[in-house]
């Protein structure tokens, strides 16, 4: 990590759905040299839209997911204003979901993949296929 000027690092190992191992490396904080623990939340940005969008193909590939199918048909308790809003939509970030880049937790409304969905857009803001909204 020091050649390389790496100044944190955390690794997970998964086996059979069960953490095999989690350690953490460096520090979270150089200038306030603050270690690097395995509860340090690291920002992704972009990193994700490539995981997704492979995920999201991956599943396509397999039959389990239509990319034209309602999004509403694999969360039906989404807004009703939204009936129309396909995968594909959300993929190609044309929703019309205005994204937040501050979102810091997820909401607890008993669907954590709806509540990550509401807490990290405005879902009233803008027309579903209207606008390209895409932040890097």
């Amino acid at each position: 990590m020091e050649t390389f000027h790496i100044p944190a690092s955390s690794v997970a190992i998964i086996e059979d759905g069960q953490v095999a191992m989690m350690k953490a490396y460096g520090l979270a904080s150089v200038e306030h040299q603050i270690l690097n623990t395995k509860e340090t939340a690291f920002q992704l940005a972009s990193a994700t839209k490539l995981i997704s969008a492979t995920a999201i193909m991956t599943l396509v590939q397999e039959g389990r997911l239509d990319l034209n199918q309602k999004i509403r048909h694999y969360l039906p308790e989404l807004p009703e204003r939204r009936n129309d809003m396909e995968v594909l939509d959300l993929l190609a970030h044309q929703s019309g979901i205005v994204g937040s880049t501050s979102v810091q937790h997820f909401g607890n409304s008993g669907s954590r993949a709806t509540d990550g969905i509401r807490l990290a857009g405005n879902w009233e803001s803008f027309e579903i296929r209207n606008r390209l909204w895409f932040r890097g």
